[in-house]
C-alpha cells in the first residue's frame, strides 16, 4: 500500500478537502483514532499539536494505523547501545537482529541469518545470511555489514558489546558471518537475539554520520536506518513517532499487517487510560496497575497476563552515603513490608522476589534467602551500624512514566520513618535519570529499577549488568556501585562452564553472595499485562521481547 504526502499548512476547509477525518463521513471509531495520530485532544480542548502529515493518506480504514500510547518516551533510538525499557518499543519495529527467539519460546530461531550452526566447544559459530535483504536507505545487507555493527558496540563499549571484546570476527564469503570466541560463553546465540543485542544499522549512514569518531552516536539518537518491516518517517522526542510499513522489506509473509505505527507519549496514568478506553489507541505501554485493574475485563479490550523474567529491585548506593554501610542495607531490607507491596499494592499479582534471578531461568532456586519483614533485626542491625535511633536521611530518585516506583516509595518512606530515617522522594526526566546514576559524583543513595527480562536468557546478565564491579557506571547498570570482588570470580567462572549442573551451581553460590550484600532489595517477580483493542490479532508475547509488539504479525481483523 503507498502512502501520498499532503500539505497541512492551509485553513481547515483546505484540511477537509484533503482527508475524509475532517468530512464527518466517518466512524467515530476511525475520528478517534486519526485524531490521535494528528495530535488532536478529544478528552480536552480539540487542538491540532502534531503534524497531520503524519497520518497516511490512505487510512481510510481502520486496518491501517496502530497506535500506542507509551507513558514512558524513548532514551534513544540508537539501537542496543542502552539498557533502557522504552527505547526498545521502537528498536523492534525498524531493526532486526541476526538470529531471534522463536515465538512466546527461548528457542533461538533465524532472522537475518537464514541458518547458523555452532562448534562442540562452544567457540565457533557460523551464520548463513540471508541474500536480497536491504537496509531502508537502499543499501545492501551482507556478512560485511553484520560484522561492521558488532565491530560498533565493541569499540563504542556499549550494550552487549562486552560479550564480544576478545571474539575474532572472519567473513569468508558475502553472505557468511563466522565468530571465534576465546572462551566458551553460556548461551552465547542469545547475545544475538535479544532486545539489547547488536542490530543491524545500515553502515552507509553510520559512516556518512560520523563525527568526532563517534560512529554515528550523536545522529542515530533521533534517526534509524534499519532492515525491519517499517521504517522510521518522523520523531519528535518525548512527544510521537512515526513509523511507516517498507515496501522493500525481505519477509513478504505478513503483507496485511499495519500500514503504519504512531506511538504518542503520555506520562499522565490518568489520560493513559483514557485515550485507551476512548479507543483513540489501540494499546497503551507503562500503564500503572491500577489503571491495569480498572481495564480488567473491559468489552473492548483484550488484556491476559504473560510470564515475564522481570525483577523490580530497590537499589542503594554501596559506594557513599549511609548505605555504603551492609548493616544499613541489611536493616532496610528487614524494615521493608513486603506482604503490603505484594497484597495490597499490588493486590497479590505479585510474588517476592528471593534474589535477583528471576524465576524460569534455568539458575533459578527456592533454595536462595530471602529477606521479611522483622523490625527488631532492622533495630539491632541500626544500633550496631552506630545508628540506634535513624537520624539521617535518604534520597530516592526515580523517573517520569514510572509510577510503581513512586507507589514503591512512599510505602518504604512510611516503613524508614518507623526507625528514625526519612527518605526524600523526587522525580525527574527518564533522560536526567540515567545520567545521574551513571555519574558516581551525582548517583543518589536509591533508586528504583525494574530488570525487564535476561538479556541473554541466563542468570550472568543482571548479576554481572547490576552487580558487577566492572559494571559501574556507564560500563553497565551497576549504579549502585556494589563491588564484591569475590562474586566477580564465581560469576566469571560460572559463564565459561560447559558443564551445565557446574554452572547452575555456580551461579547460585554467586546469587547468595549478593542476596548476603544487600546492595538491593529484592521485591518482585511480575507478570506482563499489555491492554489491546479487541479488533486487533496476531499479537504474541515473548518474555525476552516485553514492552515491544511483533508489529508485522498484527492486524485489525477483517
Amino acid at each position: 500500500m503507498k502512502t501520498r504526502e499532503f500539505d497541512v499548512s492551509g485553513t481547515p476547509e483546505t484540511l477537509a478537502q484533503v482527508h475524509p477525518v475532517m468530512t464527518g463521513r466517518v466512524s467515530r471509531r476511525f475520528f478517534l483514532r486519526a485524531a490521535s495520530v494528528l495530535g488532536l485532544s478529544v478528552v480536552s480542548q480539540p487542538i491540532l499539536s502534531k503534524i497531520a502529515g503524519d497520518l497516511p493518506a490512505d487510512a481510510g480504514s481502520a486496518d491501517n494505523i496502530f497506535v500506542v500510547a507509551s507513558g514512558s518516551p524513548a532514551i534513544t533510538l540508537d539501537p542496543g547501545t542502552v539498557f533502557d525499557g522504552q527505547s526498545i518499543l521502537l528498536w523492534r519495529g525498524v531493526y532486526e537482529n541476526l538470529v531471534t527467539y522463536r515465538d512466546d519460546t527461548i528457542e533461538i530461531a533465524p532472522g537475518l541469518a537464514e541458518s547458523f550452526t555452532g562448534s562442540d566447544d562452544g567457540l565457533t559459530y557460523t551464520f548463513k545470511l540471508r541474500q536480497g535483504v536491504k537496509f531502508h536507505d537502499g543499501e545492501p545487507f551482507n556478512a560485511a555489514a553484520a560484522k561492521f555493527n558488532i565491530e560498533r558496540i565493541r569499540a563504542m563499549k556499549v550494550g552487549l558489546g562486552y560479550v564480544f571484546e576478545d571474539a575474532e570476527l572472519e567473513t569468508p564469503d558475502e553472505y557468511t558471518l563466522v565468530i571465534r570466541l576465546k572462551t566458551p560463553q553460556d548461551a552465547f546465540l542469545s547475545s544475538l537475539a535479544g532486545m539489547w543485542s547488536p542490530y543491524m544499522i545500515s553502515p552507509k549512514a553510520i559512516r556518512d554520520n560520523t563525527v568526532n569518531d563517534d560512529w554515528g552516536a550523536a545522529w542515530l539518537r533521533s534517526n534509524m536506518v534499519g532492515t525491519g518491516p517499517y521504517r522510521l518517517k518522523s520523531y519528535q522526542k518525548d512527544q510521537q513517532a512515526t513509523l511507516e510499513r517498507f515496501d522493500g522489506y525481505w519477509d513478504t509473509s505478513g503483507d496485511d499487517h499495519f500500514q503504519a505505527v504512531v506511538v504518542r507519549y503520555i506520562s499522565d496514568p490518568s489520560t493513559l487510560q483514557l485515550v485507551l478506553q476512548s479507543k483513540q489507541v489501540d494499546s497503551a505501554l507503562w500503564l500503572p496497575d491500577d489503571s491495569l485493574n480498572a481495564l480488567q475485563g473491559s468489552p473492548d479490550i483484550n488484556m491476559d497476563e504473560y510470564p515475564t523474567f522481570s525483577t523490580t529491585f530497590f537499589m542503594m548506593n554501596c559506594a557513599k552515603g549511609p548505605t555504603a554501610d551492609k548493616r544499613i542495607r541489611q536493616a532496610i531490607a528487614y524494615a521493608f513490608d513486603y506482604d503490603a507491596w505484594i497484597n495490597k499494592i499490588n493486590t497479590g499479582r505479585l510474588v517476592q522476589a528471593r534474589g535477583p534471578v528471576a524465576r524460569g531461568l534455568p539458575s533459578y532456586s527456592e533454595d536462595t534467602p530471602q529477606y521479611s519483614r522483622d523490625f527488631d533485626k532492622a533495630k539491632a542491625l541500626l544500633a550496631e551500624a552506630g545508628h540506634p535511633d535513624g537520624g539521617f536521611s535518604l534520597d530516592y530518585t526515580y523517573e517520569t512514566g514510572y509510577a510503581w516506583k513512586r507507589e514503591f516509595a512512599l510505602l518504604l518512606q512510611a516503613n524508614l520513618k518507623e526507625l528514625g530515617i526519612d527518605l526524600n522522594i523526587s522525580e525527574i526526566s527518564p533522560a536526567a535519570w540515567f545520567d545521574l546514576l551513571q555519574n558516581p559524583d551525582s548517583q543518589p543513595h536509591c533508586y528504583g529499577f525494574i530488570w525487564f527480562g535476561s538479556l541473554m536468557a541466563r542468570a550472568y546478565d543482571v548479576m554481572q549488568l547490576m552487580f558487577g564491579s566492572n559494571a559501574q557506571g556507564k560500563n553497565g547498570l551497576n549504579w549502585a556501585y556494589y563491588s564484591n570482588p569475590e562474586m566477580d570470580s564465581v560469576l566469571a567462572e560460572a559463564v565459561k562452564e560447559v558443564d551445565a549442573e557446574k554452572r547452575i551451581a555456580l551461579y547460585r553460590k554467586a546469587e547468595k553472595m549478593i542476596v548476603d550484600d544487600s546492595p538491593a532489595l529484592f521485591l518482585s517477580y511480575s507478570k506482563y499485562r499489555v491492554p489491546i483493542v479487541k479488533e486487533v490479532e496476531g499479537y504474541i508475547s515473548n518474555p525476552m521481547y516485553i514492552y515491544t509488539y511483533p508489529f508485522n504479525r498484527m492486524k485489525f481483523a477483517t
